[in-house]
């Protein structure tokens, strides 16, 4: 009796070993010893998944405001090159003033402003797009299947909510955002994004 329960634990442990983590044990009912073993495997997987999800967040994440990071961006790539996502708009965005900030209010109301506009970003965005923080003061929001009148809406949404924020004495914060749409797989990602960063410039 007991030889069938060891048998399937030891296969579930290789399989969790492999890097099957949603592997438990849930061989026959088994009691004394092998109970334990049992209970303790299946606390260890677990435990083991919790962390594992905990550090693919830590990856794909930035630790400031929690959106999406570059790397992200590199993990999603290859599947944007499909049809059916198509269009893809790229939406750009860049705080303006943020060496005034730091400089005058100092590092920490700089840091500041940056989560206040990621929660803008976010709360305007929705389940439209992926926001990803693009470098120390720029965002980008990749909006699949959505056009480019898409994009310029929710540029203009987020230009006058962050036009609302209050910096310091006298002074409002305000940001850049220039969007571009890839409606071919003909155009490359990166020009599509170079085409949004000129805008943005310009803006």
């Amino acid at each position: 009796h007991v030889i069938e329960p060891a048998d399937s634990l030891a296969m579930a442990a290789d399989r969790l070993a492999s890097g099957d983590l949603g592997t438990r044990y849930d061989g026959p009912h088994v009691s004394g010893e092998l109970d334990v073993l049992a209970r303790s495997f299946n606390h260890m997987a677990d435990a083991l998944d919790e962390r594992t999800s905990q550090l693919e967040y830590l990856i794909y994440h930035d630790s400031l405001t929690g959106c999406y990071n570059r790397l992200y961006f590199d993990h999603l790539l290859p599947t944007f090159d499909d049809e059916s996502k198509l269009p893809i708009t790229f939406v750009l965005a860049d705080v303006n003033g943020m060496k005034q900030v730091n400089d005058l209010l100092g590092q920490e109301a700089g840091d500041q402003l940056i989560k206040m506009v990621a929660e803008i970003i976010e709360r305007e965005v929705g389940q439209e797009g992926i926001i990803l923080r693009w470098g120390g003061d720029e965002f980008l929001v990749v909006m699949l299947n959505a056009q480019r009148r898409a994009g310029l809406r929710l540029a203009s949404r987020v230009r006058k909510a962050v036009g609302e924020l209050s910096i310091g004495p006298a002074a409002v914060a305000s940001i850049a955002l220039g969007a571009s749409t890839r409606i071919s797989l003909t155009q490359t990602v990166s020009e599509t994004i170079q085409r949004a960063e000129g805008r943005m410039f310009r803006n």
